[in-house]
């Protein structure tokens, strides 16, 4: 019997591996365009920008189509309100309106008939970076190049519930590819002094190389929406999960209306940390 088991095994493996061979053509329905929406406002002396495009099939290779002729309105809690420009195809500029730390801020896109809005609130900023390290790690199996890493060091104010997203650049240049992404509540963290935390990148920096850190305060709606987009962006291999829709807070102020949005408006503030690679003394 253990014989005739470990054929029966066996065949089926063989069955299994030769039918991975198969090319099988996903046929999948092409679904109506949806608004995307990607915008932040923050405390940044600068102008901040809110992009609009519409979203393109599954398996498209064509760039986002940005929407034109939208009318965009940004309201405060505090009842300040400004009619944003449309700079370029799809860019609208917010001139006036700053985030300030617990403010609420209502975002208001119409187009083509319907009416979007998204709601969000500018939390404090908790996560205090106060200098940088670098630290020099060989090529290896996680690290294509020969490079430096970024450790950063600072506190988080006590208080449970706060959570940013940190954002690198490179030469004045933001980095911007899935690895990284970089973002982190207090659940574990809560009122903790930092001590070479590291922060992940697609590739090391090298020498001389001027590395900025922002620190944005996020809410925990937003750290979730992160969560799930590195989630959807990482999801591969035979055990994937089915592809699942990322969570938005755009919603279209017609509920009956079929035409939905993606996306994510936020507020936040920021902050700036800079230093220059140097070799490990």
């Amino acid at each position: 019997m253990n014989k005739i088991y470990i054929l029966i095994v066996l065949a089926f493996s063989v069955f299994t591996l030769s039918s991975c061979e198969d090319v099988v053509d996903v046929k999948l329905d092409s679904g109506p365009a949806l608004l995307a929406v990607d915008g932040w406002l923050t405390n940044k002396a600068v102008p901040d920008t809110i992009k609009i495009s519409q979203t393109s099939p599954y398996f498209s290779n064509t760039a986002p189509l940005f929407v034109t002729g939208a009318k965009v309105k940004l309201t405060t809690g505090s009842g300040q309100t400004e009619q944003l420009s449309e700079i370029a195809n799809g860019r609208f500029l917010v001139q006036n309106i700053r985030s300030t730390k617990g403010e609420t801020y209502t975002l208001s896109i119409e187009y083509e008939g319907e009416v979007y809005e998204a709601k969000t609130e500018a939390t404090r900023q908790s996560f205090l970076l106060d200098s940088l390290g670098f630290e020099f790690r060989e090529k290896s199996i996680e690290q294509e190049e020969d490079g430096y890493i970024v450790q950063f060091y600072g506190n988080e104010l006590k208080g449970l519930g706060d959570a940013c997203r940190i954002k690198i650049k490179r030469n004045n240049h933001y980095l911007g590819t899935i690895e990284d992404l970089n973002y982190m509540d207090d659940e574990f963290v809560d009122s903790a002094e930092f001590k070479q935390v590291r922060l992940f990148t697609k590739d090391p920096f090298q020498l001389n190389d001027e590395v900025t850190v922002e620190t944005w305060s996020i809410t925990m709606d937003a750290y979730h929406f992160y969560d799930e987009l590195r989630a959807q962006v990482n999801n591969g291999g035979i055990f994937a999960n089915p592809p699942a829709n990322v969570r938005t807070n755009i919603k279209n102020v017609n509920s009956s209306s079929p035409k939905k949005a993606v996306g994510y408006f936020g507020a936040s503030m920021v902050s700036t940390i800079s230093a220059v690679v140097t070799e490990n003394k």
